[in-house]
């Protein structure tokens, strides 16, 4: 009978290991491998697992209203702007052609800004086309209450 003890001992001690090493196992983040290569942990189809839904992307839209290519009378400026800057746009139409975008593309060269012959925003602030706000009037000196 006491030849058997050491053998008990080493059975109890590990039924009490097993547990915490079964938390440990699941809670670590890759599964261990056996000499075959197969995972010790439960095979995928007794997990549960969700769906994801897709991800919806936004795009970028332009406000209803907003203007998205220039219209004939806003052309027909850019023309008579770059006629007046000394650049031959051809016939000043309000049509936007081959001759206009190579004016502009000189306008751009000869203005140290980026010859792309595209209508922009520098482009159209040289050719003094550019945003315009209203100044308030200035107060009038004869006016006022203080005496």
């Amino acid at each position: 009978m006491l030849r058997n003890i050491p053998i008990l001992l080493v059975f109890c001690a590990a039924c009490w290991a097993a547990p915490e090493a079964k938390a440990q196992q699941s809670a670590s983040p890759r599964p261990s491998a056996d000499s075959s290569g197969k995972s010790s942990q439960a095979p995928a189809a007794s997990r549960r697992t969700t769906r994801r839904k897709p991800v919806r992307r936004r795009t970028a839209r332009v406000p209803a209203g907003s203007q998205t290519r220039p219209s004939r009378e806003r052309y027909l400026q850019i023309q008579q702007a770059l006629v007046k800057a000394g650049f031959d746009p051809g016939v000043v139409d309000g049509v936007w052609g081959p001759n206009s975008e190579d004016a502009l593309q000189d306008f751009q060269e000869a203005r140290g800004l980026e010859p792309t012959g595209r209508i922009d925003a520098l482009s159209l602030i040289q050719l003094g086309l550019g945003p315009q706000y209203e100044t308030p009037e200035p107060p009038k000196s004869g006016s006022g209450s203080a005496r």
